[in-house]
C-alpha cells in the first residue's frame, strides 16, 4: 500500500484507510485525464472541510456528484461495481466510494449505505459518517482499553493495537493521520 508514504502508517484496514485510498485513487484518475485542476474535490481549500455530506450539483436536468461544476468540461463520471459481494451498512467499500467522490470524481450514490444512516428513521446523520472517516470509533475503543488497562493492570491495548503503540500513535493522534 502507498498510504504510509502519505503519513498513514497504522490502521491500514479500517474505514478511514479505505476513505484515504478512495481519495488517492480519485485524485490520480483526475490527474490522468487532466481534470485535477478543475475538480479539486472536498477538503482541499482552507475553508473547505470534510463533512460527511453528499455533494451534488444539478445542471441541464442532470445531477453531478461534485461540489462545483466547470462549464467547459464535465466531471469524470465513474460507477462503483462491487460485483456479487453483498453490501452492508458502513462497509469499507463505501468509505472508498466517499473518498473517491470527495476527491472530485462524479460517482452516482446516495447515503443509505453510509455510516450514520438510520434505516428505521430514514435519516442520515453526516456527523456520524465524518467521525467514521476520522477514526473516532477506533479512538474511543483505544481510550476504553487504556482505561481498562489502568484499572485491571492488563496490557490489552498493547496487544490489540501493537502497530499503533510501536509507532507512537495514541487515540488523540488518529484524527491528525
Amino acid at each position: 500500500t502507498e498510504l504510509p508514504r502519505y503519513g498513514l502508517k497504522v490502521g491500514l484496514k479500517n474505514y478511514a484507510a479505505a476513505y484515504c485510498t478512495g481519495l488517492l485513487v480519485g485524485r490520480r484518475a483526475l490527474q490522468k485525464v487532466g481534470l485535477d485542476e478543475k475538480y479539486t474535490g472536498v477538503g482541499n481549500d482552507e475553508e473547505d472541510e470534510i463533512t460527511g455530506e453528499i455533494e451534488s450539483v444539478e445542471f441541464n436536468k442532470k445531477r453531478y456528484f461534485v461540489d462545483e461544476l466547470d462549464e467547459d468540461r464535465r466531471p469524470l463520471r465513474v460507477y462503483l461495481d462491487i460485483g456479487l459481494a453483498r453490501t452492508s451498512l458502513g462497509a469499507k467499500i463505501f468509505g472508498a466510494l466517499k473518498g473517491a467522490s470527495d476527491a472530485g470524481l462524479d460517482i452516482p450514490h446516495n447515503y443509505k449505505k453510509f455510516p450514520g444512516y438510520d434505516a428505521d428513521e430514514k435519516e442520515y446523520d453526516a456527523e456520524v459518517h465524518k467521525e467514521q472517516i476520522f477514526s473516532e470509533p477506533v479512538a474511543e475503543y483505544m481510550r476504553f482499553l487504556e482505561q481498562e488497562d489502568e484499572e485491571s493492570g492488563t496490557k490489552t491495548l498493547e496487544e490489540k493495537f501493537k502497530t499503533y503503540v510501536d509507532n507512537g500513535v495514541n487515540a488523540d493522534d488518529l484524527e491528525e493521520l
